[in-house]
């Protein structure tokens, strides 16, 4: 299995986390992810997750025009994204116990 396929609920997690604290474009939401991932996100990987997100209503997309003409998308999160975030912190409680567990297993492994 490819590690995309494992980190992409928890990227459109964080995009969301993200998007509570302020509304941010695309390029930033990126920068924040690989940050978080401590890895660069793969190439379009950040428009597909905020399509998504779009499509679930759970961001809200506006267009803004810079001073020096040149336009960008901002993103922000709407009461149902909000609602989505909550109904995840006690699977995501459940889950960190599991991941440490498996952390601990494959790293024994090694030794």
């Amino acid at each position: 299995m490819r590690k995309e396929k494992i980190l992409s609920g928890t990227m459109t997690l964080l995009v969301l986390c993200r998007l509570l604290s302020e509304p941010s474009y695309g390029y930033q939401l990126e920068t924040y992810l690989a940050g978080k991932l401590g890895r660069p996100v793969p190439p379009g990987t950040i428009y597909v997750i905020l399509n998504s997100l779009n499509r679930r209503k759970f961001i809200t997309v506006k267009e803004k025009k810079l001073s020096h003409g040149r336009r960008i998308t901002v993103y922000r999160i709407t009461a149902a994204g909000r609602e989505f975030l909550k109904r995840h912190q006690e699977p995501l409680a459940s889950v960190r116990k599991v991941i440490d567990e498996l952390t601990d297993t494959i790293a024994a492994m090694g030794r």
